[in-house]
């Protein structure tokens, strides 16, 4: 079948939803993250032993073998096995391919993150929700339904060794190094005041702490792009002068409910005008077209979320390390 793409303007704050079924339940997935959908051969499929119940094998596709996931299972649901014309969803995100094994596929909506409902995390104190909570990100109401939308980065860091969050001491880098300073890298750190935005509690809590243990103590934290964009025009109300005082550098996701990190990016820009205020897009979606879409939007840098090391790196190289930034 032929390959997605995404028709989008960049910093609409919309999305493209892939609608597919799970044992008649209706999921969705961002079209960005979707490579081809497939009718699903047996004749392609390899066993693996030893392998999780929700890996079915592997699959070749465009010449590389790839894991094939049953996504029912995945998800805590018991496949049936009456389907019958089963699809493969091929998805990528942090540099990874893996495909879907689903049981139809019925269109692609486009939503405003904006109708993003995030999962009710009073799920979480009912341990029987467990599994599912951490394999959905939330819903949209869509035709008189609701589609939830799959958290394949969490599902993928559970399977497969090299998706999760690195687990790093963050020290100077080598370009840190050659820097000439006149104090240590921790205290010129301790002076840059940065903002995180990302919406998955998760990762804003392991960001956080790895940042702070590598001296950035200076940190406001928000879990949307718009409660991030009414915290920088409070922060332009109460001083004019904010870019590179109240603020030095700005690190988003970008799938994000409310408003996303393209969005929230090109208002900032607009905002700070030709006055240096560099932003970061980490994401799992960060790939050549969507490198494109971040710098439309005005981005510097962008990077996959598991490159926790790379990111701490260019935020020295955008802050400490250019002349724009005096701290």
């Amino acid at each position: 079948m032929a390959e997605t793409e995404i028709l989008l303007e960049s910093g609409t704050n919309e999305v493209e939803i892939l609608e597919f079924l799970l044992e008649g339940q209706p999921f969705g997935i961002n079209v960005h993250k979707v490579t081809s959908i497939e009718i699903f051969d047996s004749a392609r499929l390899t066993q693996l032993p030893d392998t999780p119940a929700e890996i079915m094998g592997t699959v070749l596709f465009r010449e590389d073998t790839i894991p094939l996931i049953d996504a029912a299972k995945m998800i805590g649901k018991t496949p049936t096995t009456n389907k019958e014309r089963p699809l493969v969803v091929m998805v990528e995100f942090n540099g990874f391919n893996c495909g879907l094994y689903v049981e139809g596929v019925n269109r692609i909506h486009r939503i405003n993150w904006e109708q993003f409902e995030p999962l009710d995390m009073s799920f979480g104190r009912d341990m029987t929700f467990d599994q599912e909570k951490m394999s959905v990100l939330g819903s949209v109401h869509v035709d008189d339904r609701d589609i939830l939308i799959l958290d394949i980065e969490s599902i993928g860091a559970r399977l497969f060794d090299g998706l999760a969050m690195e687990e790093i001491e963050v020290t100077a880098s080598e370009d840190d190094e050659n820097i000439e300073h006149s104090v240590s890298i921790e205290e010129l750190r301790a002076k840059v005041s940065l903002m995180i935005v990302e919406d998955s509690p998760m990762i804003r809590c392991h960001m956080t702490q790895i940042l702070q243990h590598a001296g950035y103590a200076n940190l406001s934290v928000h879990e949307n792009g718009k409660k991030a964009l009414e915290a920088i025009e409070n922060m332009a109300a109460e001083d004019p002068g904010w870019v590179g005082k109240s603020l030095h550098l700005m690190v988003t996701d970008i799938e994000m409910p409310e408003m996303d990190g393209l969005t929230l990016c090109r208002n900032v820009k607009e905002m700070v005008g030709d006055q240096y205020l560099p932003v970061i897009m980490f994401s799992s979606l960060i790939n050549a077209q969507m490198a494109q879409k971040c710098k439309s939007v005005g981005g510097n840098a962008w990077i996959s979320k598991p490159q926790i090391g790379k990111l701490a790196e260019l935020i020295d190289e955008l802050t400490i390390g250019s002349q724009d930034v005096a701290l």
